[in-house]
């Protein structure tokens, strides 16, 4: 790998050896004389074919080398009003994925795209999409060839203005993560259940290209815990999970798998957590400027705790401008006497939901 560096300083090779299973982003710490940067390096690991660009590559030439897709075009924004242009060939009305990774990666880039037929008539094009990088769909035309052209929004250039174009077909795919139910906490990043008692949270649902019933299970439980949800129907995006915990379970935590199946006409797809995690906040609109990427779920048993909820179950469902009362039953240890919240983790969205309880003792007589 070579890493750019500024006007003062020259480039550094460094070698890395990658994780046998590697896929998706991994994080590289270089080493530079006796330091190591305090920030990682994203490495983007795929199974495409990568292609290079090829200098003079600014016009398009009907007589250039036309790039099978799928294929990961890459290169770089070297001089101010740089034009980058490929050629490329695919399945005649094939739907197709386009994807840049530049801004997320480091790069200056604010990429602009544009696809183009063989005519030189504009398919689609896109500036921002997600942070500076660019995504867009395209239907290939009928003759199978088009063209991608890519520049800066701005007009700038440099050798560090690097790029990569990722093109391939929509998958099937379907990815577990944890919602950010506050801005300010962490609540249900962790998972502490007491002894004895249960703890219930959320796990959002991210289906592309299909809209099927998710099933979700967990591995690597810690010993004396128990997993139970009901499926994800169609439409719904959040799985509700209980978690309970034995009287006697040792005081123990795990890193847990949590893996989600969609059950297709033909076939199956499954997805497992792939989560990030806001670390350090800030202005301008609470932007993230350090966070982590996990892809497990952190639960461990505590110490038995001082209450117990119990809902009695309603007899009856709710109408339709109706009202609808929850009978909610406090058991105290003896001596612990601190006022309870209670709220409802997610109520569906045709029920407004009800104000934050707080449960205090009553007054003696």
């Amino acid at each position: 790998m070579r890493l750019i560096a500024g006007e003062t300083t020259s480039d550094v090779v460094r070698v890395f050896r990658l994780p046998a299973l590697a896929k998706g982003d991994v994080l590289l710490f270089p080493q530079l004389g006796e330091s190591t940067t305090p920030s990682p390096h994203r490495l983007r690991i795929s199974p495409l074919t990568s292609i290079l660009e090829v200098e003079p590559n600014d016009r398009r030439l009907a007589d250039a080398l036309a790039r099978e897709i799928p294929a990961a075009l890459n290169g770089v924004i070297e001089n101010p009003n740089d034009v980058d242009i490929f050629r490329l060939r695919a399945e005649p009305g094939q739907m197709l994925n386009v994807r840049v990774f530049a801004s997320e990666y480091g790069s200056p880039l604010d990429s602009v795209v544009e696809l183009t037929d063989a005519q030189g008539e504009l398919l689609t094009s896109n500036d921002d999409a997600e942070l500076h990088d660019s995504r867009l769909r395209v239907v290939v035309p009928d003759d199978g060839e088009f063209f991608l052209r890519i520049t800066d929004h701005l007009r700038r250039g440099g050798r560090d203005y690097v790029y990569r174009v990722e093109i391939e077909p929509p998958k099937k795919r379907l990815d577990l993560t944890i919602p950010q139910l506050s801005r300010h906490r962490q609540e249900g990043q962790v998972i502490a259940v007491p002894r004895g008692n249960r703890v219930a949270s959320l796990v959002a649902i991210r289906r592309q290209g299909f809209d099927s019933a998710v099933t979700l299970d967990a591995e690597h439980l810690p010993p004396g815990l128990r997993f139970r949800t009901s499926p994800v129907e169609p439409g719904s995006h959040l799985a509700r999970i209980l978690w309970e915990a034995d009287v006697d379970s040792p005081f123990t935590g795990s890193l847990v798998d949590l893996r989600g199946t969609a059950r297709l006409e033909d076939h199956c797809v499954t997805g497992s957590l792939e989560h990030t995690v806001p670390l350090v906040t800030g202005p301008p609109r609470e932007s993230v400027y350090r966070e982590l990427h996990v892809d497990r779920l952190a639960v461990a048993i505590t110490d038995k705790a001082p209450f117990q909820l119990d809902v009695a179950v309603p007899a009856l469902p709710a109408v339709r401008d109706g009202q609808l009362e929850l009978q909610v039953s406090v058991t105290r240890e003896e001596g612990f006497d601190e006022p309870i919240e209670v709220r409802l983790l997610s109520p569906p969205t045709w029920i407004e939901e009800p104000e934050v309880l707080v449960i205090g003792l009553l007054p003696k007589s």
